[in-house]
């Protein structure tokens, strides 16, 4: 009698025992389907130019300010766009800048150029050092144009250098670098990026060159 009750009660608990497990397994399952991917954050360290000048450009300091930008581009969030829609920007999820495009290209060009010794001296505007010169960069694109194999990556930046005291206007214009995205991954976007602002610099060093500077 015993052991009948006994079967009894294990026959009646089994299915629900069952049921159990297969939940468990059912939402063990579907916690490792659902993995969060973890976000990654890229740096924007330009190289410094392959030679210093013998003199000056500017004769005085230059402070390297950061100018306008949409406030898409003052996102962290690495953005692109799709060969069928160009005029549409979307964020990459998950993919960041370690600081917002404006200070990293303020803060990676004013390195730059105080590498080449293009002033006596480029600095920061939190320096608080009085300068002769104003440099002011605004971003103007700043993305990652999908296509074929990587795509490339599109940079425009709009440069106005003046003389501080008297607001004279010494050089205004607007440059465009583009680079091909060698691989499939963000790293190899990230690269492109400092391809694209390493010939954009380059090219500004060599604006500012180009200047007369007598009497500054």
């Amino acid at each position: 009698m015993t052991e009948f009750v006994l079967g009894s009660v294990l026959e009646s608990v089994r299915p629900r025992c069952i049921a159990i497990l297969a939940v468990s397994v059912l939402l063990g399952g579907c916690a490792g389907a659902a993995r969060i991917p973890e976000d990654s954050f890229y740096r924007l360290e330009i190289a410094a130019p392959a030679i210093r000048l013998p003199a000056p450009a500017l004769t005085g300091v230059l402070v390297v300010q950061s100018g306008t930008a949409a406030p898409v581009y003052r996102d962290r969030a690495l953005l692109y766009s799709e060969p069928e829609t160009p005029a549409r920007l979307q964020r990459y999820h998950y993919q960041y800048w370690i600081d917002t495009p404006p200070q990293l290209v303020q803060r990676s060009l004013a390195d730059y150029l105080r590498a080449a010794g293009v002033a006596t001296d480029v600095v920061l505007p939190e320096e608080g050092i009085d300068a002769r010169y104003r440099l002011r960069v605004d971003i103007e694109r700043f993305e990652h144009r999908r296509g074929r194999a990587g795509g490339e990556v599109a940079v425009g930046l709009r440069l106005t250098l003046a003389e501080r005291a008297s607001g004279t206007l010494l050089a205004q214009e607007f440059l465009q670098g583009d680079a091909a995205v060698q691989g499939n991954d963000f790293s190899a976007v990230a690269a492109a990026y400092r391809q694209a602002l390493t010939d954009l610099y380059g090219r500004i060093l060599t604006r500012v060159r180009a200047l007369d500077s007598t009497g500054r």
